[in-house]
This record gives structure tokens, C-alpha cells and sequence, in this order.
């Protein structure tokens, strides 16, 4: 976390009235994505095999699946093969960066196989491999994920790290890379530690709790810690740069050349829609349709195994009596 004397200043324009606007936007950015949160906690409740749950009237939240008394709840996860291919090739082929020579002379070869060393190292050293597995496993589950870029005074080093599509918040009421001025990265962190990174907001910041919305509760309820609160780091295309806590600015500043730091991977890109559509998406009726056509054969035969007892009452036979053991005589009146 950046502290405000590591990086310049923001322009003046940026006020706390900017960073209430800001922080509504969040709020309606958050609750216009209710669906889409509620499409990846579908998908990863049935990839954790919880598949006995569908959505509600509103689209918008997770039910538990009715059953009747005696009905089979087999489930055959046909979702992990899938995901566990899909993460092997990604991580076994992961993207590379390379440099090429603008020219074949000799001064550009000697400087892009410098550039290309250096980029290697920086892979090495930022770790890249596991940031991307982690991508791509929020991309066949999610459809969604991102890479922040960003510099570390404590490490003294730039390190870039994977954001999960719940973290990564879009400026509300746009559909693509094009509309959006700015989008956000949020961090649920230890309230000490960010009072402590920002002591002149610590008395503001104390004061500070964390709310869920009805979407986000659902799989995220670790988060839900008193001791910890949400931060956001927002970035204009601008260059412009701030922490928001909040409604209110405990950073401003600039990105270095005024470079968007936010990278974002979409597994299915889709028209209208500024959240990608997951891999494993399509497959949750096809998932569906199979545990339900298993569990209506295993409920049929458990009912033509076991059919129902008509006993007269006054037939002196007792339900003890009536077993599965083949060529069981029962003796009555």
C-alpha cells in the first residue's frame, strides 16, 4: 500500500465532493452487477460440488433446490474436468512478453535482447506464472479477472498482482473497454494496518465498517470481519490516482506517464456487457439436466425395488416383519 509521501500529489480539481461522487458511483456500479455476482456464485457452488441450489425469481440470488422426502441428490460433477484441463493448458501455455528490433541494425538487436532479459527477470521476480494461474482459474469460473500493476515503496520494487472480478469495479452504466473513465480495485484489509499507512486519516478511518450486499455476502462472508474495512484504488484514464475510503480521499495522486496499471481478461467477451461471460456458465443446465436425469433413475429404481405395502390392519403382520431379505416368508391371517 502506497503511503500518501511516496508519490506526488493529485491535481487540486480532485475534491472530497469528487470523492463522494465517486464513492455513489461504487455503490450503484456494485449494485447493477448484482447478477453477474450472482452468476459466478452459481458457478462456483456447483464447481465445489453445492449443485442442490437455483436461482430465485429475481435472477438475482441463489435458493436451496426443492426436494421431496425419499428423492435421490446424486451429484456427478461434470463442471471439474473441465476446469481442471481448462487451468492446466492456460498454465502450461501462458503468455509471454518479448521484445523486437524496430530495425535489423545492430544498436536496436543489441537493445531489444537487453529489454528482452530484463522483462524475463521482472517475470521471475514479480512471480508472474502464479499470478497468471490464478487468471485463468477466474476466467473459466467467473469469465473476468485483471492484472494491477503497481509499485511498492516498502518492497522498493513494481510487483503486479491478480484481482478476482469481485475486486474490480467498473464505472456504472458502461458496456465496454471504450465508455469507462475510470474503474476501481478493492482491497479488504486490516483496519490497523491501513490506519496505521494513513495516520492522518486514522481517526476517520476508525469509524470506518464494512457492508456487503446481498450478492457479494453469499460467498465472500470471511470478508465480514469487523477489524476490517474496504479500501478502493481508483484510476482515471487520465493518468489520475487515488485511494478511497469510504467517502473520502486518504490518497491522491498520479500514475507514473499516466498509464492505466489495470489490465483486463475476459474468458468470453460479450457485446453489452462489461463483465465477461464464464467458460463454465453454458455448462450449469447442462449440469443441471444431468444430476436430474441420474437421481430420476435412481429414484425409480429405489421405488420398483422397494414398492409401497398394502397390509390389512387386522392381517396380524407387523411392519418389522416386511424386509428386502430375497424368499422371506411372512406368515399372516
Amino acid at each position: 500500500m502506497p503511503h500518501p509521501e511516496d508519490i506526488p500529489d493529485i491535481e487540486e480539481h480532485i475534491t472530497l465532493k469528487t470523492a463522494g461522487k465517486i464513492s455513489s458511483a461504487i455503490d450503484v456500479a456494485r449494485n447493477e452487477r448484482t447478477p453477474d455476482v450472482a452468476a459466478w456464485n452459481h458457478v462456483l457452488r456447483f464447481l465445489s460440488n453445492q449443485q442442490h441450489f437455483s436461482y430465485g425469481t429475481d435472477r438475482r440470488t441463489l435458493v436451496p433446490s426443492k426436494v421431496s422426502p425419499g428423492q435421490n441428490e446424486i451429484v456427478t460433477n461434470i463442471m471439474l474436468p473441465i476446469y481442471r484441463t481448462t487451468i492446466s493448458l492456460l498454465m502450461t501455455k501462458s503468455p509471454r512478453v518479448t521484445v523486437l528490433p524496430t530495425t535489423p541494425s545492430i544498436d536496436n538487436i543489441t537493445k531489444a535482447k537487453a529489454c528482452s532479459v530484463l522483462l524475463s527477470a521482472w517475470w521471475y521476480q514479480a512471480r508472474m506464472d502464479e499470478q497468471m494461474a490464478i487468471c485463468a482459474k477466474f476466467l473459466s469460473s467467473c469469465g473476468t479477472a485483471a492484472l494491477h500493476t503497481y509499485y511498492d515503496p516498502a518492497a522498493d520494487k513494481v510487483c503486479t498482482e491478480a484481482i478476482s472480478p469481485y475486486d474490480l469495479i467498473f464505472e456504472p452504466y458502461t458496456a465496454a473497454d471504450t465508455e469507462w473513465q475510470w474503474c476501481a480495485i478493492r482491497r479488504t484489509l486490516d483496519k490497523q494496518a491501513v490506519m496505521e499507512a494513513y495516520p492522518e486519516h486514522a481517526a476517520y478511518i476508525k469509524d470506518m465498517t464494512t457492508e456487503r450486499d446481498a450478492g457479494e455476502t453469499d460467498m465472500q462472508l470471511h470478508r465480514d470481519a469487523d477489524n476490517r474495512i474496504d479500501t478502493f484504488r481508483v484510476y482515471f484514464k487520465d493518468g489520475k490516482a487515488g485511494v478511497l475510503i469510504g467517502q473520502k480521499w486518504v490518497w491522491e495522486g498520479t500514475s507514473p506517464e499516466g498509464v492505466m496499471p489495470v489490465t483486463v481478461m475476459r474468458f468470453n467477451d460479450v457485446p453489452g456487457n462489461i463483465y465477461g461471460m464464464a467458460q463454465l456458465y453454458p455448462v450449469l443446465d447442462i449440469q443441471r439436466s444431468y444430476n436430474r436425469f441420474k437421481n430420476f433413475a435412481l429414484d425409480i429404481a429405489d421405488t420398483m425395488s422397494n414398492p409401497v405395502w398394502l397390509v390389512p390392519s387386522n392381517s396380524g403382520v407387523s411392519a418389522q416383519q416386511i424386509t428386502n431379505e430375497p424368499g422371506a416368508v411372512i406368515r399372516y391371517n
